[in-house]
Formats: C-alpha cells, sequence, structure tokens
C-alpha cells in the first residue's frame, strides 16, 4: 500500500495511471491535502531478503539448499 501511495506508476504508453480509487474511503484519504499532496511524488525502492540464506546474523552467505 506504502508503495502504491508513493510511486507514480505509468502505463506501458508513459501516462501516468491514476490510483486514487485505491485510496477512497481510507483514512490517508480524509486526513487533509497536505498527505494527498504527497501521493506519487517518491521513487520507490522494494528490497527482499527472501532467498539470503544466513548460518546466523553474523554468519556467512551460504548457498541456497538443494
Amino acid at each position: 500500500m506504502l508503495k502504491t501511495f508513493f510511486e507514480d506508476e505509468r502505463d506501458c504508453h508513459g501516462a501516468g495511471m491514476d490510483n486514487l480509487p485505491y485510496f477512497e474511503g481510507k483514512k490517508i484519504a480524509s486526513c487533509g491535502w497536505e498527505y494527498m499532496e504527497k501521493k506519487r511524488q517518491y521513487p520507490v525502492i522494494s528490497l527482499t531478503l527472501k532467498f539470503m540464506h544466513f548460518r546466523s546474523l553474523t554468519g556467512r552467505i551460504l548457498p541456497p539448499a538443494a
């Protein structure tokens, strides 16, 4: 939901996609314009550590289990 709020999403033709329907009826939409003007203003970087394998928090990276 944070990604959808902050990211300026574009369709395959480069036109901006309106994501306002996702937020209608939510508290963020009723908090005022000062919050809604932040919508679609920032790039979002998503990172996942799902495929990282550690022996411990300080240990070395292990190869994935077969």
